[in-house]
């Protein structure tokens, strides 16, 4: 937790973002507030990460300790620190994993640097980034910027898809820097930036310089970029207030006729009602006024005095949206591509970046984008148990599953073939235990199913993969049990649902098999930062910076050199023999505070048979 004085600083760097005056000073917030670097140090330490090596293998972040950490500021302070080149490694593209993307992996000392810088950058930048930006920030997500889209797109008739050639790789620096300096006073603290920006990278054990780019992967990456794009924000904001013309639509004369013919002929039939007259032919003729009221459009779609310019943008992805001629979205595109060109310095993909028809959709962050355009005006409905003849919702946005998107998770998660629907088990999988197996099952549908439960008639669209899931779920334990597939749903479902029991140290605890059908329904915000559990233990105090600053060690007792040892996964301690595998597995934490010669000479030599009763 951040002292009140850091807390303060902090704040002000806020404040003054807030009023249009330049941060001044950070280099020595980061240079006299120890506490500012526990913070960092509590971010990042439980990423999966943090005990992956950058070029040095000794280099993670097992072993950090307050003495650590002011060689660190020590160093910075004196100017001498110089950030290693990442380790570089090329790993499947998300959504094409026949492509490969580059991911730089630094070593532990530049990840906690890295993650302080971050920190202040963040007081700076977040709150003068647009609200129209969704990526890498706080409690927003794809799921925000899809439900931006869905709510405040309605009407749009063109879509402008834009791809940037190799975002991450060809950042300019020089205009970085420059982008930086309008909001930052402090040439030490955007130096120590520019150091990380040209560390280069080893790859094959060569050494690259970077003289363009930021390197993915890196903790302080997503945030620069989202400084630069900032830019084609605001660009995007100051183009939209010139664009959009008129209040609202012109209305429809034909629609605005028939409400009018309607209305003189009711008085007319209330006069010959007063008068005892006959009056059946004009109740038919406001009849037929009534329905041509409901099939007729109230506005005139193609109103030259009316448009609009939408924008959505998450990380290097972004879309525009036009309500206006398709003149109108080529200017746009023409406007934009220029202005990524000469004032950012990058540019588009000509292939990918192009203007579709919002009917034919466009595909953005793994959905299908399109309006809905109901051949129907009208549709009968039953309100109250009547039927009531109503007008249709045409022109809103529609989210949809992509279909190749479901047959590439089906294939590439082994349960079958989707398009012909024949399942397969998975024997690398049927060796786990009941519950291993099932969890793995449930948590690849279950993930999939969350992340594309913005789509309309989400269920339906997913009841393939579904029967996939049970076949080859069937199947799998069938392969273990040596069992047809008849015999494992006897012994295995209960009330329709795959069902597995187990043991714990309470009683007997039951798992079932999960259904898209339970799928719930979309909240607004998607719960990006997850609050870890806390947990009670007796030998250790609980808060992390509590245990970086321990004076004692957990498992001797000793107040020498403590620092603090990291797992890159809970499952490696449970059920473990060693004392210290069982404190960590008690308190459900990932880093455990001892001294140095229990780190070193017991933990790491795989030696610690020490317990409870021999501690001190």
């Amino acid at each position: 937790m951040l002292s009140d004085r850091t807390s303060k600083r902090l704040d002000g760097i806020t404040t003054c973002s807030r009023n249009q005056v330049k941060a001044k000073r950070l280099f020595q917030l980061m240079t006299n507030y120890p506490d500012l670097w526990i913070e960092a140090y509590a971010r990042i330490q439980g990423n999966k990460g943090a005990t992956t090596p950058g070029i040095d293998k000794n280099d993670t972040l097992d072993g950090m300790s307050p003495k650590r950490i002011k060689a660190l500021i020590e160093n910075i302070k004196a100017g001498t620190y110089v950030p290693k080149p990442v380790r570089r490694i090329h790993i499947p593209k998300k959504g094409n994993p026949s492509k490969k993307r580059p991911l730089g992996i630094p070593g532990g000392n530049d990840k906690l640097v890295q993650s302080v810088i971050k920190i202040i950058l963040e007081q700076i930048y977040e709150e003068t980034f647009s609200d129209l930006s969704h990526g890498f920030r706080p409690n927003r997500s794809c799921h925000t910027a899809l439900k931006q889209i869905q709510r405040n797109w309605t009407s749009t008739k063109w879509l402008v898809e834009v791809d940037i050639k190799g975002y991450f790789d060809n950042i300019n620096h020089a205009k970085l820097v420059e982008i930086l300096g309008k909001r930052i006073d402090d040439w030490k603290f955007i130096n120590l930036i520019k150091k990380f920006l040209r560390a280069g990278y080893m790859e094959d054990w060569q050494y690259r310089g970077t003289y363009s780019g930021t390197p993915q992967g890196g903790i302080i990456s997503p945030v620069l970029a989202n400084i630069y794009l900032n830019e084609l924000d605001e660009w995007a904001k100051s183009k939209i207030s010139n664009f959009d013309k008129g209040i609202k639509r012109q209305g429809n004369r034909n629609y605005l006729g028939s409400i009018q013919r309607r209305n003189r002929r009711r008085m007319s039939l209330a006069k010959r009602k007063e008068a005892g007259k006959d009056y059946a032919k004009i109740l038919n003729q406001i009849k037929e006024d009534e329905k041509q009221i409901l099939n007729t459009p109230p506005f005139d779609g193609n109103d030259s005095n009316f448009r609009r310019m939408k924008y959505c943008r998450y990380a290097d992805d972004f879309v525009i949206g036009i309500i206006g001629s398709k003149e109108d979205a080529k200017r746009i595109k023409k406007e934009l591509e220029g202005f990524l060109k000469t004032e950012l310095m990058l540019e588009t993909s000509a292939e990918k970046t192009k203007i579709s028809h919002a009917e034919d959709g466009m595909s953005f962050l793994g959905y299908n984008v399109r309006t809905l355009r109901d051949p129907r005006v009208t549709k009968s409905v039953m309100v109250n148990g009547k039927p009531t003849v109503k007008r249709t919702i045409s022109g809103g946005i529609i989210l949809e599953v992509p279909v190749e998107k479901i047959r590439d998770f089906a294939n590439s998660h082994g349960v079958g073939d989707y398009d012909t629907l024949r399942a397969t088990d998975r024997p690398a999988i049927a060796n786990r235990t009941d519950t291993e197996i099932l969890s793995t099952y449930n948590a690849e549908l279950a993930g999939f199913a969350q992340y594309y439960k913005l789509a309309g008639r989400v269920k339906n669209q997913l009841s393939r993969l579904q029967w996939l899931y049970d076949e080859s779920l069937h199947r799998t334990f069938g392969r273990k049990y040596k069992s047809p597939v008849t015999a494992i749903a006897r012994r295995f479902v209960c009330n329709h649902k795959f069902t597995v029991t187990y043991e714990t140290a309470k009683g007997a605890r039951t798992m079932k098999q999960f259904r898209v059908t339970e799928l719930a329904k979309a909240a607004c915000v998607w719960n990006v930062d997850i609050t870890p559990q806390t947990y009670m233990f007796t030998t250790a105090v609980t808060t992390l910076d509590q245990r970086i600053m321990a004076k004692e060690c957990a498992l001797c007792g000793s107040a020498e050199n403590v620092q603090v040892h990291h797992i890159r996964r809970m499952k490696d301690v449970q059920g473990k023999k060693h004392f210290w595998q069982q404190i960590m597995a008690a308190m459900n934490r990932k880093t455990l505070a001892v001294c140095r010669k229990c780190h070193m000479s017991d933990i790491h030599a795989g030696k610690s048979t020490r317990s409870n009763s021999n501690k001190g």
